[in-house]
């Protein structure tokens, strides 16, 4: 008889409820952002974003336990313009480049510590990220400067910067190599055939043309690339 009621309180254990929230609890009300749990997020990485803590998300969201959140719940964070912010990321402590467009090489807008950025777009390799400040200064980030999962960036839609040079160029072979970097030692990003491309700048042994072409940015060798003799010398030297 003994085993048989603890089979019986064992299947009604089995079929008690799990809640992810505290009774009796109540929601911040001051909280009126959103954010929607992406695959890989923890309630740490979620705080962090936005500078709060697991303590304060826990209350705030009635969670009775930190570390069983699922993805697609709707979850509340510190704001208060109603919006799902899910888009918004923290940056942390160390200097983050802010650049005019998506390369190293690129002139420096601004130097931003702590501050949030809304995530606008990438480049096709997902190796850049068009952000916006909270401020409305907007410009390109070194992908790998941006806490943010790698599930959000690649459904992020593809940007395709503008020529910040004006200048093209025209690739007539097949399957030119783009690399990324000045040289043969450089790995190839993808292959270029017979298209026209951007000219950003040239290196500084004028061997080799950065160009942009179909949302990647790389190196290709000069003498593959038809250009404009005349405007030849009103490209940039770039590193």
């Amino acid at each position: 008889m003994r085993w048989i009621l603890v089979l019986i309180v064992a299947l009604s254990l089995t079929f008690i409820p799990m809640s992810s929230a505290s009774a009796g609890c109540t929601v911040r009300a001051d909280w009126l952002n959103r954010h929607t749990v992406a695959r890989g997020e923890n309630l740490y990485r979620i705080a962090t974003r936005y500078g709060t803590t697991i303590g304060e998300m826990t209350a705030g969201n009635c969670l009775s336990d930190p570390n069983r959140i699922y993805v697609g719940q709707v979850l509340r964070v510190p704001g208060g313009n109603g919006s799902d912010t899910s888009g918004w990321t923290l940056l942390s402590g160390n200097p983050v480049a802010l650049l005019a467009y998506p390369s190293r090489q690129s002139a420096l807008i601004a130097t931003l510590i702590n501050e949030n950025v809304l995530l606008l777009g990438r480049t096709a390799d997902s190796n850049f990220l068009k952000v916006q400040t909270n401020t409305g200064l907007s410009g390109w980030m070194w992908s790998y400067d941006v806490p943010a999962h790698s599930d959000f960036i690649i459904r992020l839609p593809v940007i395709v910067e503008g020529n910040p040079t004006g200048i093209q160029g025209y690739i007539a072979g097949s399957f030119i190599r783009l690399r990324m970097g000045p040289g043969e030692q450089y790995r190839v990003l993808r292959h270029l055939s017979k298209q026209t491309v951007q000219i950003l700048g040239k290196s500084s042994d004028l061997q080799w043309y950065k160009v942009q072409a179909g949302g990647y940015t790389g190196w290709v060798f000069s003498q593959l690339v038809t250009i404009d003799p005349n405007i030849y010398a009103s490209i940039p030297v770039v590193n």
